[in-house]
C-alpha cells in the first residue's frame, strides 16, 4: 500500500518538475543581423589601425522576468589575424526590452572569419541557461584589386 502512494507521489512531483521546466524557461528571441562582411585593405594602409564595427545579434527577451546575458560566444573563435576588441550590448534585459549586439574588431591581416554557431549565456532567477543558435557569418579583410579606382 505504501509503495502505491510512493509512485503516485513520483509520477506527480516529474509531472510538476516537467511543467514548471517548460514554463520557468526563458523565452529568448535571438536572430542573427550580420552575413558578410567584408573589408578592403589597400597595401599601403596598415591593417591593425582599421577597427570595424559590425551590427551582429539581435535579442529580445520574451520572458516574463528580467534576465541578464553573462556571455555571448562566437564558434569557432576567431583566427589570429582577427582581433576581437569588444562585443557590445545591453547585458540586463526587462521583459519585451530588446537589445543589439555590436562586434567591434580589428584586422592584423587579410583573412576570412567563418561563424557557425553563436551561444548566448543568460541568468534569469539564479538559474543559468543557454541559448544557442547555428548561422552562417562570414567577416573577411581582402587586398583591393589592382583595377579598383578605390
Amino acid at each position: 500500500m505504501l509503495k502505491k502512494y510512493w509512485v503516485i507521489f513520483v509520477i506527480i512531483l516529474l509531472v510538476f518538475a516537467t511543467v514548471s521546466a517548460i514554463v520557468l524557461t526563458p523565452h529568448l528571441e535571438v536572430k542573427p543581423l550580420l552575413v558578410y562582411s567584408k573589408c578592403i585593405l589597400s597595401k599601403d594602409a596598415f591593417p591593425e589601425k582599421v577597427v570595424s564595427t559590425s551590427l551582429l545579434l539581435y535579442i529580445r527577451n520574451d520572458y516574463f522576468l528580467p534576465i541578464k546575458i553573462l556571455r555571448i560566444s562566437l564558434d569557432p573563435p576567431p583566427p589570429n589575424e582577427i582581433l576581437v576588441k569588444e562585443l557590445i550590448f545591453n547585458s540586463t534585459l526587462d521583459p519585451s526590452e530588446e537589445t543589439f549586439v555590436f562586434i567591434k574588431y580589428t584586422f592584423l591581416n587579410y583573412t576570412r572569419w567563418d561563424i557557425r554557431k553563436i551561444t548566448v549565456d543568460i541568468i534569469c532567477m539564479n538559474i543559468i541557461f543557454r541559448k544557442s543558435l547555428y548561422v552562417n557569418i562570414v567577416i573577411e579583410a581582402v587586398p583591393r584589386e589592382q583595377n579598383s579606382k578605390y
